[in-house]
């Protein structure tokens, strides 16, 4: 995805099951975003957002990385 106010091309992790509202799914990636954010190593992807979309579903906007798959698209 697209950063629209930064500019930058971003990663979005969700659910995407009809489950996306279940509690305990959400409670889980909202942890694992928390976790995430309290690191800080070069290979571990920096987590910008994280929360619920107008839907009520949990996400987590992360860095970006380019991987041998993309080089070969371009």
């Amino acid at each position: 995805a697209t950063d629209l106010v930064l500019g930058r091309e971003v990663a979005i992790k969700f659910v995407t099951t009809a489950k996306a509202t279940d509690p305990m799914l959400t409670r889980r990636l909202l942890q694992e975003a928390q976790a995430v954010a309290t690191l800080d190593h070069p290979y571990i992807c920096p987590v910008y957002e994280a929360g619920l979309d107008s839907l009520g579903r949990p996400y987590m906007v992360m860095q970006y990385v380019r991987g041998r798959r993309d080089a070969a698209l371009q």
